[in-house]
């Protein structure tokens, strides 16, 4: 912090001790704070600093804006960037406990925008969620041990990088049409609040497991689908290369996992390179049964 900067801060906490009647006279408040006697009653009588008065629609004091900016990469580096409402809130909030009044003024629509835009140290960004366990695991520490384990086992059993693979499930209902997030759509200027979306009634769920080679090629995927019995004439145009599984609820299970590992050999045995292949999976149970 520059030195005008803290003596701007420290005319403010002056300010507000004399306001509070904590501090009895202006004088006993400018020695306190160790600020000039003449400065602090000329600001008691309302003018500006001249840093002060050319900022233009600045409702916050230098000192309590360096605050704000301190506290919004401090969130930022645990991983909770503020919201654009939270910075408001925040803005307000010191504004407040420095006015003390119930009159106090108000941070407009437009302050954070131009808050960020007269700092460059800060900026607004478009957000993506992260699931917290995957943030955990980029965390170079806890990942290394990891990354070990696999170039020891491609020592071990000499594959090369054409035999490595790497593959996973994922699941999707059928029948949303937008995700857990919000999205922007346009209707009438007459709505208040958000607009409402109508969800089919159709909730089935089906699993895809998907695998992908090192150099950059995949195999046909494996699907399963909610039910029973499923006929391929239901399907047209279906890749005769993809391969349709069912379960009673449509997610894979042990015995599906043990016949994508079949349809994995299936298609990988003609292009192997060395001996081995190294095949990477996560912790799935059916990934770890005595038959796979």
């Amino acid at each position: 912090m520059d030195e005008k900067t803290h003596q701007e801060g420290q005319i403010a906490l002056a300010m507000q001790a004399i306001q509070k009647n904590q501090i009895s006279s202006i004088r006993k408040a400018a020695k306190f704070y160790n600020v000039p006697l003449s400065t602090l009653s000329t600001r008691l009588r309302g003018t500006q600093s001249k840093r002060g008065s050319k900022a233009i629609n600045r409702l916050l004091l230098p000192a309590e804006e360096e605050s704000l900016i301190k506290w919004i990469l401090l969130m930022e580096k645990r991983g909770f960037p503020p919201f654009l409402i939270n910075v408001k809130r925040m803005a307000q909030t010191l504004l407040e406990r420095r006015d003390n009044t119930k009159k106090s003024r108000s941070i407009g629509k437009l302050w954070v925008y131009r808050f960020h835009q007269q700092n460059p140290s800060i900026k607004a960004y478009l957000t993506r969620q992260r699931d917290a366990q995957r943030v955990k695991n980029e965390d170079p520490r806890i990942i290394a041990p990891w990354f070990e384990r696999i170039q020891s086992t491609i020592q071990q059993y000499g594959i090369i990088e054409e035999d490595i693979y790497n593959f996973d499930e994922t699941g999707f209902a059928i029948g949303l049409v937008t995700g857990s997030q919000s999205s922007k759509v346009i209707g009438s200027s007459e709505l208040v609040g958000r607009a409402t979306i109508i969800q089919p009634g159709n909730r089935t769920w089906s699993t895809v497991i998907e695998c992908v080679n090192s150099h950059g090629w995949t195999i046909p995927p494996f699907l399963i689908l909610e039910g029973r019995v499923h006929l391929s004439c239901w399907y047209k145009d279906l890749p005769s290369t993809w391969t349709l599984a069912v379960s009673q609820n449509g997610w894979t299970n042990d015995k599906l996992g043990f016949e994508w590992l079949q349809h994995f050999n299936k298609w990988t045995k003609n292009r192997t390179k060395g001996i081995h292949h190294l095949l990477i999976l996560d912790g799935h149970s059916s990934h770890s049964t005595l038959e796979f």
